[in-house]
């Protein structure tokens, strides 16, 4: 996945799926994705069954983020952050971020 803007929902992407690529993974994704202004999580890593094929890595590499580096909560569903990364189920890479103008967020 990539080349995309996420933004102004409650959940930007939410998965269950690890063999997601926002940038950087196997199959090759450049990333360039935006993903801001959601307003709870930008990603939420949640599977609801670990299986066989479950990977231990997602990757999101060269992307724009609410926040620089991108900041990942792992167990409190009330705290907004840009990663919410399920009991830390996987390992987030997240390089080569960079930050979008608050701005941007402002409400209208």
């Amino acid at each position: 996945m990539e080349n995309n803007w996420i933004n102004n929902n409650n959940f930007g992407i939410y998965t269950s799926d690890a063999w997601l690529d926002l940038g950087g993974g196997t199959t090759g994704s450049a990333g360039r994705n935006w993903l801001y202004c959601n307003t709870m999580y930008d990603i939420v890593v949640h599977p609801s069954l670990i299986e066989n094929n479950w990977l231990s890595d997602l990757y999101a590499n060269n992307n724009t983020w609410d926040r620089k580096p991108p900041t990942v909560e792992i167990s409190n569903y009330t705290v907004s952050t840009d990663i919410h990364n399920h009991n830390s189920l996987v390992n987030v890479h997240a390089d080569d971020s960079y930050l979008v103008a608050p701005s941007l967020c402002i409400p209208y």
